[in-house]
């Protein structure tokens, strides 16, 4: 049944009925985007619904290509169709077992000696029939679904494939992007921060070691110094007084910006060059707490690095739909991308044979490199993924994964929040307009909501979005409108 249900609410079912692990923010991500959803807003969440014509669609795919349907084919084909649940059952289980040595070069490794070994022959003999029967619509729908139980068994715990034990883990070098570096920092929120801190905690017990190339390592230099000195172009006494005061109110996403409010109230820090010499002093104590070492790229040729970065540019302004990406960054992570690649040498099928990873915080980037080998384990990796294949390994219960797994998650008072960057600029504004604390915490709140329900409008330039100085007179306008008409009817009373 296609009913209306809270965005948050169908995260929960996810999450929490059916036991998959979900990244929040990723999962957010696709609802706003996916044109297959209606959308709703209301106060503190957003209504969701499939639209019909998806519904019917995808009932359609389902019944096309659903490996049931290949099954249930080849059963009618042979007249064995009581093998049906048998061939399922296998296939499912192979899958399960040997996630981390299928060779997707020969279907018949789905079979292990462990299940021979468990299985009637019988059913081993029809289940070879099956894989090399003629049909290479079961043949992609077989190996679709490995890969989405590659994809299933990073995003969940891990736990019930049966080859995984501890030397899975060792002898691996993760190479850290700059977001990480940040949220390790702090820079992020407490929240990340912690779970950042803790997942390379745990990894290096496992004896994992990270590492920053030498551009990675410039980049963090780069961002702390410009960002500082961007706060200190930005700020005055006065306004981070106010801000400091109502901080914890306001609706905007972490960033430089408020983390240094955060510190300067908890009296941290001083001022942007304080705030900046804190963040290198903890970048300092990160590397040698972790034995995180920084080295320079060789061997990377400069004709792949210049394909390989032209390519991100463009998918990124592809999947984004506009320019959200310097050509900087590009450069950065194609370095670290093909450096992970030759470090690795042939080793790019198994998990376990696999030395190297980009870890990085970047999804969009994930997704291109997942699509560019599908055949192969891409070269970059998520903080959730590296989470779940190390951190739950250690885990006794699902329930404690599961907890350990949000704190992945950025807590958000408000899903409508407004970018960290523009703090300075619109207290500056608002207080054109009003200086009373109330009366700028509810303007902000109500404006990051405005800002949501119109994103399509400012991101196309399709319609005029209000600025935070006119949405607050108008706001305040309305107010003194309600209160005047409430005054006269008491009046006439």
């Amino acid at each position: 049944t296609n009913f209306e249900s809270t965005r948050n609410g169908v995260f929960d079912y996810i999450t929490k009925e059916l036991g998959i692990r979900l990244d929040y923010d990723k999962f957010t991500k696709i609802v706003n985007s996916d044109e297959n959803f209606l959308l709703e807003p209301n106060e503190s969440d957003i209504y969701v619904k499939l639209r019909d014509e998806t519904v019917e669609k995808f009932k359609e795919r389902v019944e096309k290509h659903s490996i049931e349907t290949h099954i249930r084919l080849f059963c009618e084909e042979c007249g064995i169709q009581e093998s049906s649940d048998s061939i399922k059952n296998l296939l499912l289980k192979s899958l399960y077992i040997n996630i981390n040595s299928f060779t997707v070069s020969d279907l018949k490794t789905l079979i292990s000696k462990q299940i021979e070994e468990e299985t009637k022959p019988e059913d081993i003999d029809i289940f070879n029939s099956f894989l090399d029967w003629k049909n290479d619509d079961k043949n992609k729908s077989i190996y679709a679904l490995f890969s989405k139980s590659i994809e299933f068994a990073i995003l969940t715990s891990g736990r019930g494939i049966s080859s995984i034990n501890e030397t899975i883990f060792s002898n691996k070098t993760y190479f850290l992007d700059t977001n990480i570096v940040l949220r390790a920092l702090g820079v992020d929120g407490p929240q990340r921060q912690e779970s950042t801190l803790s997942i390379i905690e745990s990894c290096s017990k496992d004896g994992i070691k990270f590492k920053i190339s030498k551009l990675t390592y410039d980049e963090i230099y780069k961002n702390l110094n410009n960002r500082t000195k961007e706060i200190e172009t930005k700020t005055n006494p006065q306004n981070e007084k106010l801000l400091t005061e109502i901080i914890d109110e306001l609706p905007f996403n972490n960033s430089f910006e408020t983390d240094y409010l955060h510190k300067r109230k908890e009296r941290k820090v001083s001022s942007p060059s304080n705030y900046r010499l804190s963040l290198e002093k903890g970048f300092q104590k990160l590397c040698d707490e972790f034995k995180i070492v920084t080295e320079p790229i060789k061997g990377v040729k400069e004709s792949d690095l210049e394909s390989l970065k032209e390519f991100l540019l463009e998918q990124k302004k592809k999947r984004l739909g506009k320019w959200a990406y310097s050509l900087g960054a590009a450069l950065v992570d194609a370095k670290n991308i093909l450096y992970v690649r030759l470090l690795r040498g042939q080793n790019n099928y198994n998990y376990r044979d696999i030395k190297s990873f980009y870890l990085t915080t970047d999804t969009t980037l994930n997704d291109i490199m997942v699509d560019l080998n599908a055949d192969l384990i891409a070269e970059t990796i998520l903080p959730s993924q590296l989470y779940v294949i190390h951190n739950s390994f250690h885990k006794k219960t699902d329930e404690e994964d599961y907890n350990d797994f949000i704190k992945f998650i950025k807590v958000r008072r408000t899903d409508f929040k407004i970018p960290g960057q523009e703090i300075f600029s619109l207290i500056e504004q608002i207080q054109e307009t009003t200086t009373d604390k109330k009366d700028i915490i509810s303007s902000l709140k109500a404006y990051a909501n405005y800002r949501f329900e119109n994103r399509d409008r400012k991101e196309n330039h399709s319609g005029q979005v209000l600025t935070i100085k006119e949405f607050t007179q108008t706001q305040l306008e309305k107010e003194l409108g309600k209160a005047r008409q409430e005054a006269m009817q008491l009046d006439t009373a």
